[in-house]
């Protein structure tokens, strides 16, 4: 498993080289690019699917910290 996370982030890193928010050709959905911690906000999110391919996602629930680490997933 450890090769497909590898190689879809090596994919991804090639053709989104800088941190950002960048729209693919499937309507409404978008790739993700975070390279520094960002802080925590308070937000809803529009129906989405996290994949976290490197690092970590935390994500609060009230005041439950929910750790998501590679390889592992959201759908909200």
């Amino acid at each position: 498993m450890e090769a497909k996370y590898n190689a879809i982030r090596d994919i991804i890193l090639r053709n989104i080289p800088d941190a950002g928010n960048y729209p693919t050709s499937i309507n409404g959905v978008r790739i993700v690019r975070r390279d520094e911690p960002t802080e925590f906000l308070r937000c809803f999110y529009n129906p989405s699917c996290i994949l976290v391919l490197q690092g970590i996602k935390n994500m609060l629930y009230g005041e439950e910290n929910i750790v998501y680490t590679r390889g592992q997933y959201v759908v909200s």
